[in-house]
């Protein structure tokens, strides 16, 4: 049983549309830069806290229309709790 897989399952939509900006912003048309970011995008690492971050905010009921009301201080604190290292 593949316990990832279970945490992401409520956060699949989110998790896809997240991918698809990372992937977007880490992209450039400089050789060596691009090679150094692809690099990073293939780190797994570096998904777990936006579906930490996924997590909470369906935990909390929040939608994509109730972002900005709902949302932003539940970002705020789990920002505080998992800390921006």
């Amino acid at each position: 049983m593949n316990h990832l897989l279970l945490i992401k399952q409520p956060i699949e939509s989110e998790l896809s549309r997240f991918d698809e900006l990372f992937t977007a912003s880490l992209t450039h048309t400089d050789g060596l830069l691009s090679q150094v970011l692809a690099f990073i995008r293939q780190r797994s690492g570096k998904r777990m806290r936006p579906m930490l971050m996924l997590l909470i905010a369906r935990n909390f009921w929040c939608s994509e229309q109730h972002y900005i009301a709902r949302c932003n201080r539940i970002r705020t604190v789990a920002y505080g709790f998992i800390g921006t290292r």
